[in-house]
């Protein structure tokens, strides 16, 4: 079976689609006994083939959006992996944008099958997981409790994100391909 790790980030508000900075490259959390991070440009090749889905807290069936059908749009920049969730008109979409507004809900956090990953120690003698590499990343998630909280964000928009990437829009270019 292959390994399933999920991260998380932190959040603020503001609309009807959720936008923000998953995980900024560079930070390390410390995750247990070890610390975790994430090389730019771990996610490209990710990018190029996941399908992610964005689920409220994990829950599969908490649905909030696809890649394929465009209603989520990922794209790794300079600072860290960017993300776009259209929510849906569904019951508990309403009540997760409510616990955003209210700020009770204020997180996010993502599910990757890790690629390369190299470790060495940090100056305090824990482990530091670097990975330089995700061979897919399968969920992205608003949650309550994430693992990782800084240099993240989540805002809701009622409009597009301004200035977004080629990489974004070509990822909803192919999922228009394929529907």
């Amino acid at each position: 079976m292959t390994e399933r790790l999920v991260f998380g980030a932190t959040a603020e508000v503001a609309g009807r689609t959720l936008s923000g900075v998953a995980h900024t490259f560079g930070t390390r959390t410390l995750m247990g006994d070890r610390y975790v991070e994430f090389a730019r440009g771990a996610f490209d090749e990710a990018l190029k083939t996941s399908d992610a889905r964005a689920f409220w807290n994990h829950d599969t069936t908490l649905l909030l959006g696809s890649q394929h059908s465009g209603s989520v749009r990922l794209a790794a920049e300079d600072d860290g992996l960017h993300y776009a969730i259209d929510a849906p008109e569904t019951t508990y979409a309403e009540d997760m944008l409510a616990l955003i507004r209210r700020g009770d809900l204020s997180s996010m956090s993502f599910g990757i099958v890790p690629g390369k990953v190299t470790y060495t120690r940090a100056s305090d003698g824990k482990p530091v997981q670097l990975h330089h590499s995700v061979a897919e990343l399968f969920d992205i998630s608003p949650v309550s409790m994430p693992a990782f909280g800084e240099g993240t964000s989540i805002q809701l928009h009622s409009r597009p994100i301004p200035g977004e990437t080629l990489t974004s829009q070509t990822i909803r270019a192919r999922a228009r391909a394929r529907a």
